[in-house]
């Protein structure tokens, strides 16, 4: 082999290194150009760093040991194999496939036609925008936000569906799922271990089984936030419906709101509007031994037992019926002939229907229920009292109260008030509590609500343990006034009024006149075995000289509580402050001049409270006290010393016609 060593002339101006036979050998192994570009027939090796401006192959290229032995292979075909990592100063461009370990661009990265054409962009910013799959095939379970196959520190966006292989967790307290634009439906976490779903309407569509499993046993349906409704199991296994609200009752009705089923409030049983229909209820052993068929009919084919309460419409029995041990056992027997003997009490429901029926034991009728004699139904009065005695002769219309005993005490129709609302309890009554009143009524032709008269017992004063002070008032009704006025009251004192409060130290106190029958007069006990240190009356014309009748009309304001004295009138009499000198102890303090506004009485048409009735008081009595110590006198003394003046004057009349 021959080398040879020139220039080549012409317009190349090379230096060429040949190689082979002839003068300057066959064929250049190595060239250098004007330009300084520099090129290899064969490989170009090189045992330390080499620094080229541009490095073009022919063929492949291989740098270190080449690629899979800590090197680089350069292909024919383009395709870039390094063990290292690769820097590029400029742009990298591939127009096939590239397998990179790594790769750092300085500016940003374009892969095929970049975005748009098929591509992607990654930006300087890291920004990358890809038209095709973004894949990792990486399988690392995600337990937190710094972990798993695809990871961001910001949010993320998601144009489409979004589907998951496993499970979805949203790891934040109080994090929200929420569904449509304006997040129209939403589930809530709480906090801690519950979820609030929020949407409006919610609709479960389930081709299958609906399961709510509440592990506390308790399913609560709410309104607006209220509980309204709630299911509860048991331990034992039994499930309580409950409604939230007290006083309610649970309805079931059909697609039209119509009522089908009413559960009442307070145990008060089950309201069924139409009817339950069915072919028969029967005793399920299959022999019938008890049906209950269509209409209500119940038949036993031997005897009826129950250990518990039986309410019946009906009971039909073709022998005799026995209840319980029967009658002298604790129980109640009926013969064949209807005659019931019982050793308990007997409730009714109904009427009673007719016959003669004897009780040996109490009979109770409960609160609110009603016992009517002589009728078929209730009568009202102003309200429909529910014990009524009902007649059309003597005899069904009269009550005895009777009593048979070998001592002095007699029948009682006995009244009792208490303030208490719960009978048997106690609270004491108050100073003009009404303890009881005896009331007529009468058929005016329209109702029988208007009283006429009536007898009220009334507390008289403030009441205390065993000291209850009481008074009785009368009334009547005047023709034509629609309720009654007080006529007559005795207090706890004992002093009678009569058209008038009574007060003072008189017994009986009247308002208006008071007569006797012609021929008679009020008398005195007068016996001489009951005086003593008796003396005749001496200056007896000197005293009756000392007074001063008078005439005189009343004061308006003594007339406004004595509406029954005529004030146009003159009246004739004494003043007691004169009289008092004459007559000392025939003056005393009467008491005080009291207007008294008389209470007012419901009457038919008022507006009556349901705790109140017609003739019950409306506005209490008022009592306003205008004069306090009236004095008053009475007349006896004076008879005595005008008999006494009279004999006086007989006598010195006597005298002068003797003279």
């Amino acid at each position: 082999m021959a080398y040879s060593l020139g220039v080549e002339d012409g317009d190349s101006d090379k230096f060429v290194i040949n190689y082979g036979t002839g003068a300057l050998g066959a064929a250049p192994a190595l060239e250098i150009d004007g330009s300084g570009n520099t090129t290899v027939a064969g490989t170009l090796a090189s045992t330390g760093a080499a620094t080229l401006a541009s490095l073009v192959c022919t063929a492949g290229a291989t740098f270190g040991g080449g690629y899979g032995a800590t090197g680089t292979t350069i292909s024919t075909a383009g395709v870039l194999q390094t063990n290292g990592a690769a820097t590029f100063g400029s742009t990298l461009s591939t127009s096939g496939a590239a397998t990179l370990a790594s790769l750092v661009c300085t500016a940003g990265a374009t892969f095929g036609g970049g975005t748009g054409s098929s591509g992607a962009t990654i930006t300087t910013a890291g920004a990358g925008t890809f038209d095709g799959i973004i894949k990792t095939e990486d399988t690392t379970e995600a337990t937190s936000t710094t972990d798993g196959s695809l990871q961001t520190d910001g949010g993320l966006s998601v144009a489409k569906d979004a589907i998951f292989g496993d499970d979805l967790k949203l790891l934040s307290d109080s994090a929200v799922l929420a569904l449509g634009e304006g997040d129209d439906a939403t589930l809530t976490h709480d906090g801690t271990t519950g979820v609030t779903i929020a949407a409006n309407p919610i609709i479960i569509d389930s081709g299958g089984n609906l399961t709510m499993d509440a592990h506390t046993g308790i399913h609560i349906f709410k309104d607006a936030g209220t509980e309204v409704l709630r299911f509860t199991e048991s331990s034992s296994g039994q499930v309580t419906v409950k409604l939230a609200t007290d006083g309610k009752n649970l309805v079931f009705t059909d697609n039209g709101d119509a009522t089908n089923m009413t559960i009442l409030d307070a145990a008060a049983g089950i309201n069924v509007p139409g009817e339950v229909q069915t072919t028969k209820i029967a005793y399920t052993d299959g022999d019938d031994a008890i049906t209950i068929a269509d209409g209500g009919g119940v038949t036993t084919a031997g005897t009826l037992a129950t250990t518990g309460a039986a309410t019946l419409a009906s009971l039909v029995c073709t022998a005799g019926a026995t209840f319980g041990g029967g009658y002298g056992s604790a129980g109640t027997t009926i013969d064949t002939d209807g005659v019931i003997q019982t050793n308990g009490a007997v409730t009714l429901g109904s009427t009673l229907a007719a016959g003669a029926t004897t009780i040996t034991g109490d009979t109770i009728v409960g609160n609110g229920y009603s016992l009517v004699v002589g009728n078929s139904a209730q009568i009202a009065t102003d309200v429909t009292p529910e014990l009524q005695y009902l007649g059309t002769a003597n005899d069904d219309t009269r009550a005895v109260w009777g009593r048979w005993s070998n001592d002095a005490v007699g029948s009682q129709l006995q009244f009792l008030k208490s303030r208490n609302t719960s009978i048997g309890s106690q609270t004491i009554v108050q100073d003009d509590d009404q303890l009881g009143r005896i009331t007529s009524y009468a058929d005016d032709g329209n109702d029988n609500t208007h009283h006429s008269t009536i007898i009220s017992f009334e507390v008289d004063g403030t009441p205390g343990e065993n000291d209850v002070p009481g008074r009785i008032v009368l009334s009547t009704t005047a023709d034509g006034a629609p309720s009654s006025t007080e006529r007559m009251r005795i207090t706890s004192a004992g002093l009678v009024g009569i058209a008038m409060t009574p007060g003072g130290s008189h017994k009986l106190d009247v308002t208006g006149s008071a007569g006797l029958s012609t021929g008679t007069a009020w008398t005195n006990t007068s016996d001489s075995r009951i005086k003593t240190n008796v003396q005749t009356i001496t200056g007896a014309l000197a005293e009756i000289n000392k007074l001063r009748p008078i005439s005189f009309r009343y004061t308006d304001q003594y007339l406004s509580v004595h509406d029954e004295i005529d004030g146009s009138k003159t009246y004739h009499s004494f003043i007691a402050d004169e009289y008092e000198t004459v007559f000392p102890n025939a003056v005393s303090t009467q008491g005080d001049l009291i207007k008294v506004t008389p209470a007012v009485l419901y009457d038919r048409d008022d507006d009556i409270p349901d705790d109140k009735s017609i003739g019950d008081v409306k506005t209490a009595e008022i009592s306003e006290t205008l004069l306090t110590d009236l004095k008053q006198f009475t007349p006896h003394d004076l008879n005595m010393f005008l008999v006494a003046a009279v004999q006086e004057l007989s006598a010195k009349v006597a005298v002068l016609e003797a003279a």
